[in-house]
């Protein structure tokens, strides 16, 4: 289990990495700034529980850091994100094999290939949807004009309805 959380801990720091590339592209911030953004969305993105403040880090950045936000939302994770995730869930994935031959009552159902495909989903729609939530906490029309396109095209229900969801938030 160790290793599968520093497993999505290098996960959180490709995608940080992704992400200072983009604002630090899109602002002319300071290498520094940029870096403090990037961690922070990473932070918000990835966040389990979010308990320390994540969204409001990141909305501290305001419309600077919308560009990193509609990426999130339309792309989900950078594709070095999906590959280090894929790694860990295909390491858990063995570690539940190996359990599950000690414990009957603990049987692995799923083949390896659709429990990488079912829990990266999970993490795919999670970014989206919080980059959607962001994005309704900063508001402008860049913001509505992305979750206006994700409300109609998101690939997964849950995404579009967290998009309409934030579009309604806006409008407030």
């Amino acid at each position: 289990m160790d290793s599968f959380r520093r497993s999505l801990k290098r996960a959180g720091a490709a995608c940080a990495a992704m992400l200072l590339a983009a604002v630090t592209a899109d602002t002319g911030w300071s290498q520094q700034d940029a870096g403090r953004a990037a961690q922070a969305l990473a932070k918000w993105l990835g966040c389990e529980y979010c308990e320390q403040d994540e969204l409001a880090a990141v909305t501290q950045y305001g419309q600077a850091i919308l560009p990193g936000l509609i990426a999130a939302l339309n792309e989900g994770p950078s594709s070095a994100t999906r590959d280090e995730l894929g790694k860990a869930l295909a390491e858990r994935y063995d570690e539940l094999v190996e359990q599950s031959k000690t414990n009957p009552h603990a049987p692995i159902t799923a083949t390896r290939e659709r429990f990488v495909e079912l829990y990266g989903g999970t993490l795919d729609a999670q970014h989206r949807i919080r980059a959607a939530q962001a994005l309704a906490a900063i508001g402008g029309e860049r913001a509505r004009a992305a979750l206006e396109a994700a409300a109609s095209h998101a690939y997964r229900a849950d995404v579009r309805a967290a998009a309409r969801e934030s579009l309604r938030k806006l409008a407030r």
